[in-house]
């Protein structure tokens, strides 16, 4: 029998208490028995996946993960085309990759 192994990107968005939420990618833990959150520090946390949705390939996960820094969500509504944007990840394991781009639209499915 054959271990299949993934790994994506993701940053924790909300923390309250003892519990830590997660957003990744579906595609990422599509299928998966076991969810390990790793951070860069080290740290290792099992998750479980709050929810998902394949259409729009984004993921919830929940950690019992105390003191962790959340990103803070920015306001979409204000973002301009033309403006500069980044996307940090960690695709094929390449760890701390990061890409940069110009916003051409707004308002696409």
């Amino acid at each position: 029998q054959r271990r299949a192994v993934s790994q994506g990107s993701g940053f924790v968005f909300a923390q309250a208490g003892e519990v830590s939420h997660i957003l990744t990618n579906q595609h990422v833990i599509e299928g998966a028995q076991r969810i390990t959150v790793r951070f860069q520090d080290g740290r290792e946390f099992e998750a479980r996946l709050k929810g998902a949705d394949a259409k729009s390939d984004v993921a919830v996960l929940e950690i019992a993960g105390r003191g962790l820094p959340a990103l803070k969500w920015g306001d979409s509504a204000r973002l301009e085309v033309g403006e500069w944007v980044v996307a940090m990840g960690n695709p094929f394991g390449l760890s701390h990759t990061l890409t940069t781009g110009v916003v051409s639209a707004k308002g696409r499915t």
